[in-house]
């Protein structure tokens, strides 16, 4: 029997190469097992309507506190709190600059039309 040209079989069955088959067989094999011993911790709670009606972060507390359908990107567009705080203090910052800078250019609109009616 002539040698594979990818190597011995010891080589290809411990190899970690891109096959996600390999082991298939063995998780197939003992899931139940498995299932017992890791339990239901791999399934998150936030997947449960009942928990999803409660927390404002999903759509279906919106659905349920209003009793209507909204469409399903509604919450894609929301703006943090934060965000809105910032966004409040940098238009107030930027609205003391432009009151100085329109009194200086007001200032230099007078003296260009002093001296424009001097000449």
């Amino acid at each position: 029997m002539t040698q594979r040209p990818w190597g011995p079989l010891y080589k290809r069955l411990f190899e970690m190469d891109m096959h996600p088959g390999k082991f298939y067989y063995l998780f197939a094999r003992h899931r139940l097992i498995l299932l017992f011993w890791f339990g239901h911790s791999f399934i998150y709670d936030y997947n449960l309507m009942s928990s999803m009606k409660n927390n404002p972060d999903h759509l279906a507390y919106f659905n349920a506190k209003y009793s209507r359908k909204f469409p399903r990107n509604t919450l894609n567009w929301r703006t943090s709190a934060h965000y809105l705080e910032i966004s409040r203090i940098y238009t107030v910052e930027m609205i003391k600059k432009l009151a100085v800078i329109e009194q200086e250019l007001a200032e230099e609109h007078r003296r260009q039309k002093a001296i424009a009616l001097i000449k």
